[in-house]
């Protein structure tokens, strides 16, 4: 059986049509102020930890500085990124960054042409402190590097001096030219490797 629909008085349809019209704007409004709404969540100090490393590992210099608020480490910080970044640092294993208080710890283990070349895997780890806001405010890191690392570098000081004066100036400490550094400190493990397996 076919149903059929009352038949409505003009004013009556009028009366529909613009319900349905305020209904359909209504839920415009609503859907564009939740996408809004959406769209303006401002940062946690967690994804502004994560954020960070996806820059750093980005290796872009400019989106790294955008996510530090850090004036007294980010020369180093960016120091660091040119120095992985022209040693081809590859990230293996990423974990999430785990938080004590204001600070986030995130270690990720990479590959780089050091460990390729001298037989190890390293971990490079950050310690971010973030303001209540969602800002990074401070930044430190470390790698475990093993033991003929700094063998290297004691080679180096000894057989191949002119790398620690000049590209590797300042290491770390002012210096202005990471990738170079970077560079030269591979070459010269490939030499200190090639004499310890003589």
């Amino acid at each position: 059986m076919f149903r059929t629909l009352p038949s409505l008085a003009p004013n009556t349809i009028l009366s529909v049509l613009l319900t349905a019209a305020l209904i359909g704007s209504l839920s415009v409004a609503l859907a564009l102020g939740m996408g809004f709404i959406e769209t303006t969540h401002a940062k946690t100090p967690q994804s502004s930890a994560e954020d960070f490393i996806d820059a750093f590992y980005s290796f872009d210099a400019t989106k790294l500085a955008e996510n530090m608020q850090a004036p007294e480490d980010e020369k180093i910080t960016l120091y660091y990124q040119a120095w992985a970044k022209a040693a081809d640092y590859a990230v293996q294993t990423r974990r999430p960054c785990t938080r004590s208080n204001s600070t986030y710890t995130c270690k990720i283990t990479v590959t780089d042409n050091f460990g390729k070349t001298m037989g190890y895997t390293a971990t490079d780890t950050f310690v971010l402190t973030s303001s209540e806001d969602g800002q990074i405010t401070g930044v430190s890191f470390s790698g475990d590097d093993p033991p003929i690392f700094e063998e290297l570098f004691s080679w180096m000081g000894e057989h191949q001096p002119g790398v620690m004066s000049g590209p590797c100036h300042l290491l770390f400490a002012g210096g202005t030219t990471p990738a170079a550094c970077s560079k030269a400190v591979v070459a010269a493990a490939e030499t200190f490797m090639a004499e310890r397996s003589k």
